[in-house]
């Protein structure tokens, strides 16, 4: 469930910590079920919440990864947007 709501991250910045925890919980029970006799299952499922934790949490950092990108080219460049961004 972490993995899938950390997919808001894109509109929603702070979903970052649902993408971490999907992507710690996601290591440590694969772990579990590797080091289990054989009565645990669900790899697939937790290999589908790491990716989903992973791709969650880049997509967090989409937004103000650019905001980030347009406030250093506005500093060097006295204060001008970027190419493409005159309206």
């Amino acid at each position: 469930m972490l993995g899938l709501v950390s997919l808001i991250g894109l509109v929603f910045p702070p979903a970052i910590g649902f993408g971490i925890g999907a992507i710690v919980v996601s290591i440590r029970e694969r772990k579990r079920i590797a080091t289990g006799v054989g009565g645990l299952r669900g790899g697939w499922l937790l290999w589908v919440a790491l990716v989903a934790g992973v791709i969650g949490c880049l997509l967090s950092l989409v937004i103000p990864g650019f905001v980030v990108y347009v406030w250093i080219y506005a500093i060097f460049h006295g204060g001008a947007f970027p190419p493409g961004f005159e309206g």
